[in-house]
């Protein structure tokens, strides 16, 4: 009795606290409070912008709006407001009239209610792409050089500006690809933000003659469209560092960047004494940075290999050159033991002449990466690479690469995702993130990122081919392959693209007119001439032609095993042999050479190479053995990491001689459960 006597003393209390604070109007003044507070931090997040007053102001605004809360409370309590003006609580009884007093209240939260409302109907919605408040475009400089060919410095000038903000981490800096695009372009300034997502825009012109330089620019914020900040240089040639290290600081401070002192010294580093020198350097990765046309890559080794004859000092100069020679071995264009000989040298020289800058780092990072396929030293040099240059969109592409070949897919899908946060209109970029998408298995992203390539380059004849490939990996869906085939639109690899399609369809009769059309226009295959041969006899086979299959295949082997004695540990040979065998009857051989062929591609260390030897040794070889035991082996291992999906491959008639194994369909409906 007593505990229950005290339950019901306790709740009688909390009721009438609860009847007080209501007939005080406590929770009427709160919320008209919290109403009031809001509708005034949302005018001001509006206003205090456009007053150019300091950011601290709203937060000033906020915290003392919340100290304020409890006082209003406190004053709700001990007075209230009564038709003859403000009384002291205890001087009004509890049945004193207050009807019209709450009505009044109540009149005011609504208003201020639908006052809120209101704004937020008026106000513009957010967007979902907030430009960072520290981010900047630097759109190409107009060239007023008098002679044409002085074009490049220009060029070159707007490329090292943009260097140097790339070393203050407190800067979000667009890259040159995507800024490219605007060069005398009608947008405004405000379009062009939007577009490339960043809070300011820098414009500027470059005058170069008579070795001065004459340097407008001009700093925009993008929201208001207002100056910001605005510089005229008229200076000899020789001070052009000096205006490109003012140029950075001037942005970084108009933006209130903060920046280290380690990355103020980065910025005033005059890198060459020789103006000759900068000159030619310029020039050289004016042309490294020209794609359209692989030749331009021998320009830049012959351009950059002049600056450094001048200056033997300048170590950005060898910097560039490693990686101008590396790309020489990438593009194939001969000499690579030399060119990988000397790209070591120029790196080291890079390291030893400017050991604080990002640059060395870079092309150390390519070195291991392009010369020697040492993945990890290649991602340590890219880390040092980064520290320096945290807003270089290079460094995060040629990571990705790295990533990508380790099998370090989360850290490639990192990578890329900034790259294009930095260089958002680089097809290259796009495409590269297509990869990767595709490769996760986020289809729904690769495709937007297909979509993108295509808008940027409608004409471009590879992105179709690779949409239509995307549905037939993600769907098994053979039409849209088949429709780019047939098109007289031009398209890379149109017979044997055509050719697979036909595969797919089991229309064996179009495959092989596909393959005659192929061999009619190109007679002979250079490097390996059994590749068609193999493809003529997987047809004969399907089609149940087994004489012609025979004949097609004991000619692609002997073609194969000769290539096989001159190199051994080629896995895509043992993946050619194995397909012969396979057709042929020899199915614990062709097991075998499938399993080499995986086990050479695992030893090189090379992922993206791994994963394809994989999916080859399945469609290719295992299946037409009827090697089930094997193909789940690997089946499950290859899917994990695209690009086909399980839906993707089974409409592959090569896989039909394991298609009905009870253990194979158990393992598909597991992978589809999944």
């Amino acid at each position: 009795k007593i505990c229950l006597s005290l339950v019901l003393s306790t709740q009688g209390r909390s009721l009438a606290l609860w009847a007080e604070l209501k007939r005080r109007n406590v929770f009427r003044v709160g919320i008209a409070y919290l109403a009031a507070v809001w509708l005034l931090l949302q005018v001001a997040d509006i206003v205090i912008p456009i007053l150019d007053a300091p950011d601290w102001l709203l937060r000033a605004l906020f915290f003392s709006a919340l100290l304020g809360f409890p006082l209003a409370l406190m004053l709700a309590w001990f007075y209230e407001l009564t038709p003859q003006g403000i009384k002291a609580a205890s001087d009004v009884g509890p049945a004193a009239p207050v009807r019209f007093t709450d009505r009044k209240q109540d009149f005011a939260i609504i208003g201020l209610l639908v006052i809120a409302v209101g704004f937020l109907l008026v106000r513009p919605s957010t967007d979902e792409n907030v430009a960072p408040p520290n981010s900047v475009a630097v759109l190409p400089l107009q060239n007023l050089s008098p002679d044409a060919e002085d074009a490049y410095f220009a060029t070159g000038l707007h490329d090292e500006i943009l260097s140097q903000l790339a070393k203050l981490s407190n800067l979000s800096v667009i890259s040159r690809t995507s800024v490219l695009r605007y060069a005398g372009s009608d947008l405004s300034i405000p379009e062009i933000a939007r577009e490339l997502n960043v809070s300011s825009i820098m414009e500027g012109t470059v005058r170069y003659a008579d070795d001065r330089v004459r340097i407008t620019t001009q700093l925009i914020d993008a929201e208001r469209d207002q100056q910001l900040w605005s510089e005229t240089y008229e200076r000899e040639f020789a001070d052009i560092f000096e205006i490109e290290s003012d140029i950075a600081m001037n942005i970084a401070n108009a933006l209130r960047a903060e920046f280290s002192p380690e990355e103020a010294a980065r910025i005033s580093v005059r890198p060459t004494q020789n103006s000759t020198a900068y000159e030619l350097y310029l020039s050289g990765k004016d042309y490294f940075n020209r794609l359209d046309d692989r030749q331009f890559t021998a320009l830049a080794v012959q351009q950059l290999q002049r600056a450094i004859d001048e200056d033997p000092a300048f170590g950005l100069a060898w910097a560039e050159l490693a990686r101008a020679r590396l790309r020489m071995i990438q593009f194939d264009l001969g000499q690579d033991d030399e060119q990988l000989a000397m790209a070591r040298q120029a790196v080291d020289n890079a390291l030893a002449l400017a050991p604080d800058a990002g640059e060395p780092y870079l092309a150390l990072g390519w070195y291991h990466y392009v010369g020697e396929q040492n993945f990890q030293t290649a991602l340590q040099a890219l880390a040092v690479a980064e520290e320096r240059m945290p807003g270089n969109s290079e460094v995060y592409l040629t990571r990705t690469y790295v990533q990508r070949r380790s099998g370090d897919w989360a850290g490639e899908l990192v990578s890329i995702e900034r790259a294009l946060e930095l260089d958002p209109h680089n097809v290259n970029l796009i495409q590269t993130s297509f990869g990767t998408y595709r490769r996760i298995q986020d289809y729904e992203k690769a495709e937007a990122q297909l979509d993108r390539m295509l808008q940027l380059a409608p004409d471009h004849a590879r992105y179709r081919r690779a949409k239509a490939l995307l549905a037939l990996a993600r769907d098994g869906d053979f039409e849209p392959l088949k429709a780019a085939a047939a098109s007289p639109e031009p398209l890379p690899d149109r017979e044997s693209l055509g050719w697979e399609a036909a595969l797919y369809e089991r229309d064996y009769d179009l495959a092989l007119r596909y393959l005659d059309a192929w061999e009619l226009e190109t007679p002979e295959l250079e490097s390996r001439p059994w590749e068609r041969r193999s493809m003529y006899g997987v047809t004969h086979a399907l089609a149940d032609r087994a004489d012609l299959a025979r004949s097609e295949f004991d000619t692609a082997r002997a073609q194969i095993e000769e290539a096989l004695a001159a190199t051994p540990d080629d896995a895509e040979l043992h993946i050619d042999l194995g397909e012969a065998r396979a057709w042929l009857g020899e199915a614990d051989a062709a097991v075998r050479s499938a399993y080499r062929a995986i086990d050479l591609a695992r030893e090189s260390g090379d992922a993206i190479d791994l994963n394809g030897i994989r999916g080859n040794a399945i469609t290719r070889v295992l299946g037409p053995a009827g090697a089930t035991e094997a193909i789940i082996e690997q089946l499950d291992e290859y899917l994990q990491w695209g690009p086909w999906s399980i839906e993707g491959l089974l409409p592959d008639p090569r896989l039909d001689r394991v298609r009905g194994d009870s253990r194979f369909q158990e393992l598909v409906e597991r992978l589809r459960r999944q």
